[in-house]
């Protein structure tokens, strides 16, 4: 019974966290202003776009091995697509 409690909790907690992000978003959006938003992204080149994207899927690969190595340590043998 607390286990289904704390996982409503959690849960919760997690479903504020992506609607504050998502209000914060549009907030800044607006005051920025839309079209001056989009004229900032025609700026950038697809060549940064598509490295920075590499650079954040790398870095999750990065962090998927160190923790599932670190789980891996502990005697806990957990499937690859858990650890993910």
């Amino acid at each position: 019974m607390v286990y289904n409690q704390h996982a409503k909790l959690k849960f919760f907690i997690s479903l504020a966290g992506t609607i504050l992000s998502i209000v914060l978003l549009v907030y800044l959006f607006y005051s920025v202003g839309i079209d001056e938003f989009l004229a900032s992204l025609k700026n950038l080149s697809i060549v940064r776009i598509v490295l920075v994207i590499v650079l954040i899927f790398i870095s999750r690969l990065a962090t998927f091995g160190r923790w599932h190595a670190l789980l891996q340590i502990e005697t806990i043998k957990v499937n690859w697509k858990d650890s993910l």
